[in-house]
C-alpha cells in the first residue's frame, strides 16, 4: 500500500473502533510522537505495533469522539500528513477538546513505522481540569 492508502486504511479502522486492525497497519517497530503532560492517562509510551493497539484502546477508554474531520492528506513516496480539526469529550471531566491538528505517518515496505500527533495542548490541558 502507498503512505496515501496506509493513512487512509488507519483512519477507517480507527474511526470504526477496530484497534487490533489498525495496529496491524504498524510495523513491529514505531516511532511515536506526541507532545504531551504526563498526566495525560490516553498516551503511553509506545515503540512498536502491541503500544499502538494499546494506544487507540486507551483513546476509546478515555475519550468520547464528537467529531474528527479530516480536511487534506497530503502524500509523497515515504510520507502523509494528516490535516484537519477534532472535537473529543474526556470522561473523567466531561470537557470538550476542540483542536486543529496534523498526524504525521511514515511509512517503510508497505507499514507504518512513524506516528506523531500534533494538537492543540493547551486545550487538551484545559480539559483535564475539572
Amino acid at each position: 500500500m502507498t503512505p496515501h492508502e496506509l493513512t487512509t486504511s488507519l483512519l477507517q479502522h480507527v474511526g470504526a473502533g477496530e484497534t487490533d486492525a489498525a495496529a496491524a497497519l504498524f510495523a513491529d517497530d514505531v516511532d511515536f510522537f506526541i507532545p504531551r503532560a504526563a498526566e495525560l492517562p490516553w498516551v503511553p509510551d509506545v515503540d512498536s505495533a502491541a503500544g499502538m493497539a494499546t494506544y487507540f484502546g486507551l483513546l476509546r477508554t478515555h475519550l468520547d469522539g464528537k467529531r474528527f474531520d479530516v480536511e487534506r492528506i497530503v502524500a509523497d513516496a515515504t510520507d502523509a500528513v494528516v490535516i484537519g480539526q477534532l472535537v473529543s469529550t474526556v470522561r473523567a471531566t466531561g470537557r470538550d477538546i476542540e483542536s486543529r491538528f496534523a498526524i504525521h505517518v511514515g511509512t517503510r515496505d508497505g507499514r507504518i513505522t512513524r506516528y506523531h500527533f500534533y494538537e492543540d495542548s493547551l486545550a487538551v490541558a484545559q480539559a483535564l481540569v475539572p
